[in-house]
Formats: C-alpha cells, sequence, structure tokens
C-alpha cells in the first residue's frame, strides 16, 4: 500500500522538538531542516533532500523528538515504515546523543561533514562546497547544489558539499561588494579550518547569494595558512562574483581559482595539485579571452581579479617572465571595472598584487621603468590600505615597496632609494612577529639586512652594518636549516656579508672570523645541495675573508680592496 504523501510550505512544521511521536519519513521533493534549540538559540545539525529520510524511533528520547523538522521551501514528504527509513539512512542527531550531552555518532558526523565514502585520499585534493547563506533558503540551496555539480569530481580532485550551514558573522555591510571586517573573516577563517580539520578537506568555498538571488559572492578558505607572501597569494577576503546558474565556462574558472587557492606542505597532493594546476589553466585560456556574455562589469573585473591570482601563482611556480606578464596585464584589465570609491579595500588589493608581478618582473629583467611602475602601484595601494584596519596587507605591501626600492638602488646606486627602502621594512616590521608572523618576520629582518649592508658601506657607518647583522641573526632563529635549508644558507650568506663590511671597515679581527664561518656554513651547504653557482658565490666570498685574515697581523690592517660579490 502506498504511504501517503503531505505538502508543506517554506516554513511549516514537521514535527517540533519534544513532541510525542517516532514516525520516519522520506523528502519526495524539496528539503527538510532539522534543528535543536540550545543555549545560544537554534543549531541547524543538517538539511535532507529528496531520497533521503529523517526522524525514526532512534531519533527519540522516551519517545520524544529529539530535534525539529521544518519545511525548506515548498516541501513532499512521505511517511515511510521503519525498516524502510533504516534501508534510506536516518539522518538525525541520536536521542541518546541529547541525552547524554555527548557528541553524536561517528556515523552522522561523516555525513553532516561529507564523508560518505570513508574520507580524503592521501594524494587528492579535496574541496568542499558549504551552504551557501541566502535570504531566500531555497535559492541558496539550490545554488549550493549547482556549484557542487558545477565542480564535479575530477582527477585527482574530489568536490562534497558541507551538509551544514555556516552561521558566519559578516558584520553589518551595506552591500554584498562592501569589505567584509578583518575580525569576521579571521573569525570565519577559525570557524572553517576546524570543519575542514574534522573533514580531511583541503579547501573550503562559502559564500552568499543575497536577493534577489541572481549573483554567487564566492570566497575561498584553505585548510593550511600560507606563511610566505607570494605572488597571487588569495587572502581571505578575495571573492569570485559569478551568476546564479552559471555555465561550463565559468565552472572551469571557478576550478582553476579553487585549485590556485589551495595551500598544502603535502607533497603527494601538491604533485598531483600542480599538474591540475597547469592543465585547469591550459583549459581557461581561450575561455578568459571570450568571457561569457552577459556578465555584469564587477563580475567581469572579480573574475579576472581571480585569473590574475591564479596566473601570478603559476608563474611564480615557472619562474615564466610570460606568465608574469600576462598577470600584469590582466590585473589591469581587472582594475578598468573597480571603483576606488565604491570599493576601495578591492581597489587597493588589484595595486599590491599588480605591483607584486611587476617588481618579480623588474627583478628578473633588471628593467627600472618596471620596477617604478611597481613602486607606485604599491604607493597607490597604501593609500588606502593602513596599519590599523588591514595590518597584513598594509605590512606586506611595505615589505614588497622595500624589495623594489632596493633593486631600484642595485641598478642605479640610489642612496635616497635605499633609504626609502629601510623605511618600508621598518614599517613592515612594525606588524610583523616572530610569535604570530615568524616567517613574515624573518624575511622583513633579511631584507631590512641587506639594505643596511649597502647602506652601511655606502656610509662607512659600522653601527648600520651592525644593525644588520643583528637582523640577520634574529632571521636565523626562525630560519632553521632542518626545515628551510635553503633560506638558511640565504640568510648566512647575508651574515657573511655585513660581518665581512664590518670588520674590515672596524679592522677588527671577530667579525671577520665570524664573516668566515657564516660563509662556510653557506657554502658547505650549497655544495651538498648541488647549487654550483651559489657555492662559488659563497666560496669566492670565504676566499676574500681568508685572504684579508691570512695578511692580518697585530701590526697589519685588513686591506680594503677586497669587496663582496
Amino acid at each position: 500500500m502506498t504511504k501517503p504523501e503531505h505538502d508543506y510550505r517554506d516554513g511549516d512544521v514537521i514535527y517540533l522538538e519534544n513532541d510525542s511521536g517516532g514516525q520516519a519519513y522520506e523528502v519526495v521533493k524539496g528539503k527538510v531542516e532539522i534543528s535543536r534549540a540550545g543555549d545560544k538559540g537554534k543549531s541547524i545539525l543538517a538539511v535532507v533532500r529528496p531520497g533521503e529520510a529523517f526522524g525514526g524511533r532512534n531519533s527519540t528520547a522516551n519517545g520524544l523528538r529529539a530535534s525539529t523538522a521544518r519545511a525548506v521551501g515548498r516541501t513532499l514528504i512521505k511517511a515511510i515504515s521503519e525498516p524502510a527509513s533504516a534501508a534510506a539512512a536516518v539522518f538525525e542527531v541520536p536521542a541518546q546523543a541529547v541525552e547524554k550531552n555527548v557528541l553524536p555518532k561517528k556515523g552522522f558526523f561523516r555525513w553532516l561533514l561529507g564523508k560518505e565514502d570513508g574520507g580524503a585520499h592521501p594524494g587528492r585534493i579535496e574541496i568542499m562546497v558549504a551552504a551557501l547563506a541566502g535570504e531566500v533558503r531555497e535559492v541558496a540551496g539550490d545554488q549550493t547544489d549547482h556549484l557542487v555539480a558545477a565542480l564535479g569530481n575530477r582527477k585527482r580532485v574530489r568536490v562534497r558539499r558541507l551538509n551544514k550551514v555556516p552561521a558566519m558573522d559578516l558584520g553589518d555591510r551595506t552591500s554584498p561588494t562592501a569589505a567584509i571586517p578583518r575580525e569576521k573573516l579571521l573569525s570565519a577563517a577559525v570557524i572553517a579550518r576546524q570543519w575542514l580539520a574534522q573533514s580531511g578537506a583541503d579547501l573550503l568555498i562559502w559564500g552568499e547569494v543575497p536577493e534577489p538571488g541572481m549573483t554567487l559572492y564566492l570566497r575561498f578558505i584553505p585548510a593550511e595558512t600560507e606563511g610566505e607572501d607570494k605572488p597571487g597569494l588569495f587572502g581571505l577576503a578575495a571573492t569570485l562574483i559569478l551568476p546564479a546558474n552559471f555555465g561550463p565556462e565559468l565552472a572551469e574558472i571557478l576550478l582553476a581559482v579553487s585549485l590556485a587557492a589551495v595551500v598544502t606542505q603535502n607533497e603527494k597532493k601538491l604533485v598531483g595539485l600542480n599538474e591540475q594546476r597547469a592543465e585547469s589553466l591550459a583549459a581557461i585560456m581561450p575561455i578568459i579571452k571570450h568571457l561569457p556574455p552577459g556578465l555584469t562589469t564587477r563580475e567581469r573585473s572579480a573574475v579576472k581579479m581571480c585569473f590574475g591570482n591564479v596566473l601570478a601563482g603559476e608563474a611564480a611556480r615557472r619562474n615564466s617572465l610570460d606568465l608574469y606578464q600576462m598577470a600584469a596585464q590582466t590585473y589591469r584589465a581587472a582594475l578598468e571595472g573597480i571603483s576606488h570609491n565604491a570599493s576601495p579595500f578591492d581597489w587597493a588589493i588589484a595595486h599590491k598584487h599588480l605591483g607584486s608581478v611587476l617588481q618579480a618582473l623588474g627583478e628578473r629583467t633588471n628593467d627600472k621603468e618596471t620596477l617604478n611602475a611597481a613602486a607606485a602601484a604599491f604607493g597607490e595601494a597604501l593609500k588606502v590600505l593602513t596599519k590599523g584596519d588591514n595590518p597584513g596587507e598594509w605590512a606586506t605591501t611595505q615589505n614588497r615597496l622595500g624589495l623594489t626600492f632596493y633593486k631600484l638602488d642595485l641598478i642605479a646606486g640610489d642612496t635616497e632609494r635605499i633609504k626609502l627602502a629601510l623605511t618600508a621594512f621598518q614599517s613592515a616590521l612594525q606588524v610583523f612577529t616572530r610569535s604570530e608572523t615568524p616567517q613574515l618576520w624573518a624575511e622583513a629582518l633579511n631584507n631590512f639586512a641587506q639594505a643596511a649592508q649597502v647602506l652601511g658601506e655606502q656610509l662607512r657607518n659600522p653601527e648600520v652594518l651592525e644593525k644588520a647583522a643583528n637582523a640577520c641573526r634574529s632571521a636565523l632563529e626562525v630560519r632553521k636549516k632542518e626545515k628551510q635549508p635553503l633560506l638558511w644558507a640565504a640568510t648566512q650568506n647575508n651574515l657573511g656579508s655585513a660581518l665581512f663590511l664590518l670588520g674590515k671597515l672596524k679592522k677588527d679581527l671577530i667579525p671577520l672570523r665570524e664573516s668566515a664561518e657564516a660563509f662556510g656554513k653557506a657554502y658547505d651547504f650549497y655544495k651538498a645541495y648541488g647549487a654550483e653557482k651559489m657555492a662559488a658565490t659563497a666560496k669566492k666570498n670565504l676566499s676574500h675573508v681568508e685572504r684579508l685574515l691570512e695578511k692580518h697581523s697585530p701590526n697589519e690592517r685588513p686591506d680594503e680592496s677586497e669587496k663582496m660579490d
């Protein structure tokens, strides 16, 4: 005999928490939200979809319902017998979990977090899509389903829906394009990384579908944090804006952006990830040239901005001048559709990204014009970014501006440029700390040391050279040989140069001997590592120091003609 079906409108209650009864149901059409009251208000436990079941005797405590079931949109359900419900899997918190105030059974959480098939594969990238927020829940749910289907499961990539509605506070914003407060983004990242850790996933895609439900605002949170300020790095605020029900071309762009946003140190995953990144970039190149018609100016700019990040990240991995140039062109194109007045933060971040790729190009080509353009882009970004409101973005921009001025001084020998570089590095160090941002702190210290050496030698100032040496020593507290051998060796080489200049200027054997020790460590590592060019430079620098030490006697001063390479 066919079981009767029941029709519900959006928000209608199917049963309430503490109601009597143990009838199980199956969703025929629409969705059912399962929730439970708590100290902090309603907690959404699950969203049940067509073909899935809920309720049943297992979800009751002493014959009373352990949760509330409510229709989401126009919903059709049918009553089912307990054996059928068991076969269909009843997605609800077991009553004993409520009674004992303990976590629900592991199986429930595996479903809730999308771990239906036994968890993460060691070499596969796992992407989770959180239920999108939106005033119209049915629209948001449909667009979440569309996201998952559009991404699909690819080679070495699995996409899962997070069967949990995120409760991320985005603050009071006048429009979806308004900047989300920094503290809200950081809180969202904490929540997201807890979910990712529980599910073993690498990336969470989350966002919103504001009324009238025509546009998706998508953001990306990787499971791991990036300790360095790399070109194309996706910040927590980076947003890909797509039209609702977007087509396959934009789905390919979404995949490329998602892969670029992943941060992982897992070598097995990196091999497959970088292959997928390269393939995905090749696939979207022709799409970007001819974006689907109908996109708004804001959507086009957001797509180009994210594509610029994809290009910049790939350029850094391949050390490709062509890709850096394409990234610069793409960022400039994105800026054409971003208003400084309407979206100042996005405008500033676009200039920061543009400056980063121009800096990379200028450093590799020794092109003064490109480096000046990079400095100008960073300057534009710093007109908006402030130490108080955007400390991370402000400090990383200051650090890159310092590197740009340092390179310009090396090309032109401009003392004023090196002073500007030192000021920028000192500004960055007002934000970076060893405890909270150790890698960025060590990088800024090493950069400061390089610039201070140049100024100290130009001014023949031992105090400046001592500051350079001390900055290197501090950086080495973080850059350990065991964990970061290349950075450790580079900093040892930098320390050797600072001590050599100091010893030569002060006619002092102690810093010269310390210089020889630092150069020796760098040389030994580079030789063992097979870095022949760097080993040759370190050996040549070591020989300069050794010649000074050999010539030196109590009645003899070091030869000031010796210079570092």
